[in-house]
């Protein structure tokens, strides 16, 4: 009848029992420094303390520049972990000596606000010095392999190395917690870089046999270049 309270219609019900959406601001709105990381690293809070760490461990570790000027340095070391088969065969076994690739970080920054992408060419040109010290060395005397741990191990792969994730456990994620913390600290683009590119930017093994690394990068190169001491 007119005038009758009809009760609550469908909408009303539906308007009463849903509960409010919750607003999600679209990250597009935040700045890349504010945008939350999607790969955590060490706060920029413990720089201080990470960069004296980091030099120190650079010092001991007694790394060599494949040449004048490089991006890429040699560190000479026994294989501490169980046997690793490589592509072409090669076994790595424990106590083999092996060649441990390390970055220049400050000369990449500055390399790559000169020249952008062309730094990846200057590293290519170091793995070709290297090939070539390789080349002139005993066989027993020389690397069994060249190995790098990195977060980049895609740009590895295209190099020829051989890439694996490395497996989960809690020092793999402290250490990619701090080689994150690493490369927003050198990166043109700061922490920005955190939240830049796809994947998570977790740790990858990387392997090359001498005798793979001889072969693809060691003819490339005219001149003999010797590691420096």
């Amino acid at each position: 009848m007119i005038g009758d309270d009809p009760g609550p219609t469908a909408a009303h019900t539906a308007r009463r029992t849903s509960p409010p959406a919750r607003w999600r601001p679209p990250s597009t709105c935040w700045p890349a420094s504010l945008r939350p990381l999607r790969r955590p690293a060490a706060p920029s809070l413990l720089g201080p303390i990470l960069d004296a760490w980091d030099r120190v461990a650079r010092r001991r570790r007694h790394i060599r520049p494949a040449r004048h000027g490089a991006l890429l340095g040699v560190e000479l070391r026994r294989h501490p972990g169980p046997d690793v088969v490589l592509a072409d065969g090669v076994v790595v076994r424990r106590g083999h000596l092996i060649g441990e690739i390390h970055i220049d970080n400050a000369r990449m920054r500055d390399i790559a606000r000169r020249e952008g992408w062309f730094a990846i060419e200057r590293a290519r040109d170091d793995l070709r010095a290297i090939a070539r010290w390789t080349a002139t060395q005993a066989l027993d005397g020389r690397p069994v392999a060249y190995h790098a741990t990195s977060l980049l191990g895609p740009l590895a792969a295209r190099a020829g190395f051989d890439t694996e994730p490395r497996r989960r456990t809690a020092r793999a994620r402290l250490d990619e917690w701090y080689l994150r913390w690493l490369l927003a600290r050198w990166s043109v683009d700061g922490r920005g870089r955190l939240a830049r590119g796809h994947g998570r930017l977790r740790l990858d093994e990387c392997w090359l046999s001498a005798d793979a690394l001889v072969a693809r990068h060691g003819q490339a190169m005219a001149e003999a270049a010797t590691p420096a001491r």
